[in-house]
């Protein structure tokens, strides 16, 4: 009953207050340490390896939890909690130490796992973490919009607010990357108000907001607006302590980056400074994570590489990293990193005169 009471806990604690999930995580797993295994025993070895590798770096370990937790739901049959097993385990375990498409299937399973059950809230947010998944993994614009009309559609019969919302971005990112919104850089489109979604949810869930605010860097990002862009990755930076989700901070320590990569470009030498040194912490910490995940990360730590190395005069090392973040994102199949690693390694191609005939 015990481990019961405090795995419903997780659930609130996991959105508004990460040392308070951390703490019930690890209590109930030193329970379960004493008294024994019990249905929500999985989820629990599930849950702390979120803690061990968003709080501890700990990825190799993370899985490991993680697959002792599937294990007790598959091999053992304690499984009443099979849904947050499998979507945890393939959307916030795995993609630290495999490829993103690696977890889908578990993802789908929990989808469908959850709506059998009645599990309707959960199942909602796995159609959001299956979208998050397919942007992150590069995945053709027309079925990332597709299933997230769908998964908007589902969450509005639930009733589930928050992460329909965040579908709604998601959708309307993939619109706008489509050229099909007002305008491109915006989410502002016919089912969704920017201004309206930052109102709602101002001082509330600092995880749904993180998310959101990634949406919105991408599209700022991508259309070039890289003042806003900035302002998206200084929103993030003040909220990163209050999120555990695994795509949205790789992705906001790369496109993070590039925005203040890109924002040098229009000041003199002299003030680039701080936009460097950003830029080179998150290149750190993209480094780190690729050690342990290079089909997610390489590609993306070898671009923010190349981008600095040429800023900082570092001509022939720019070319290999534009090279090799090229290949890994061809070998990952991150259609869209490879894209852009095309267009900024000609952009520096171009500005050295190897263009001019």
């Amino acid at each position: 009953a015990t481990h019961d009471v405090l795995s419903k806990l997780t659930v609130p604690a996991f959105f508004i207050n990460v040392p308070l999930f951390a703490l019930i995580v690890c209590r109930t797993v030193r329970l379960i340490l004493e008294s024994g295994n019990s249905d929500a025993s999985p989820a629990a070895y599930v849950r702390l390896g979120i803690v061990a590798a968003r709080l501890f770096g700990d990825y190799d370990g993370a899985y490991e939890l993680g697959q002792l937790g599937r294990d007790l739901v598959d091999r053992r049959g304690l499984s009443r909690f099979r849904p947050a097993v499998y979507f945890l385990l393939g959307n916030m375990v795995m993609p630290w130490t495999r490829h993103y498409r690696a977890g889908r299937d578990l993802i789908n399973l929990a989808f469908r796992d959850a709506c059998d059950s009645g599990y309707l809230y959960y199942a909602t947010i796995c159609a959001k973490g299956l979208s998050a998944n397919r942007f992150a993994a590069g995945d053709p614009l027309p079925l990332i919009q597709r299933e997230a009309e769908e998964g908007v559609a589902f969450g509005r019969t639930v009733k589930f607010e928050s992460f329909t919302d965040l579908l709604r971005a998601n959708v309307a990112l993939a619109r706008m990357l489509r050229g099909l919104t007002r305008r491109f850089g915006s989410l502002d489109d016919a089912d969704f108000d920017e201004a309206a979604m930052e109102s709602r949810y101002a001082g509330k869930s600092g995880m749904v907001q993180f998310m959101y605010w990634t949406t919105k860097l991408k599209a700022r990002y991508f259309a070039g607006d890289y003042p806003a862009s900035l302002e998206a990755t200084a929103m993030l930076r003040e909220l990163l302590p209050s999120n555990l989700s695994t795509t949205e901070p790789m992705e906001y320590r790369f496109y993070g980056a590039l925005s203040h990569l890109a924002s040098c470009d229009a000041l003199p030498v002299a003030q680039r400074a701080p936009h460097l040194a950003e830029a080179a912490g998150h290149h750190r910490q993209l480094l780190a994570w690729a050690d342990h995940c290079p089909e997610n990360v390489e590609s993306c730590a070898a671009l923010v590489g190349a981008e600095l190395a040429r800023l900082s005069g570092g001509d022939l090392e720019a070319m290999r990293l534009y090279e090799r973040a090229i290949r890994s994102a061809r070998a990952s199949g991150f259609t869209h990193v490879e894209a852009l690693a095309h267009q900024l390694a000609a952009a520096f191609h171009a500005a050295q005169g190897f263009g001019d005939h």
